[in-house]
């Protein structure tokens, strides 16, 4: 999957996006606070890995997959009707 830059999402999208990235940044802190042997680094690195496909796949903004995104946003309340007046 391509990722997709920042400045090219919708600024809807964009506010989703870094709640939840603010979110990750939070559980990473602490997960990093916990480190104690080499290994766990590489533990902290698959869990920023997997976190970042996630959050990349759920805001993907291209155009092929910007209903379903928009659709799940809405469903989860992340994002209201209103806001997505003017699209299309």
């Amino acid at each position: 999957m391509d990722e997709v830059r920042e400045e090219d999402r919708p600024q809807g999208i964009r506010r989703c996006s870094e709640a939840r990235t603010g979110r990750g940044v939070q559980e990473a802190k602490q997960k990093a606070g916990q480190i104690k042997e080499p290994s766990d680094l590489w533990d902290l690195e698959d869990y920023l890995t997997r976190r970042r496909k996630e959050i990349n796949s759920k805001y993907d903004s291209r155009g092929s997959r910007l209903t379903q995104v928009l659709g799940k946003l809405l469903y989860e309340g992340r994002l209201g009707e209103q806001e997505l007046r003017g699209l299309g």
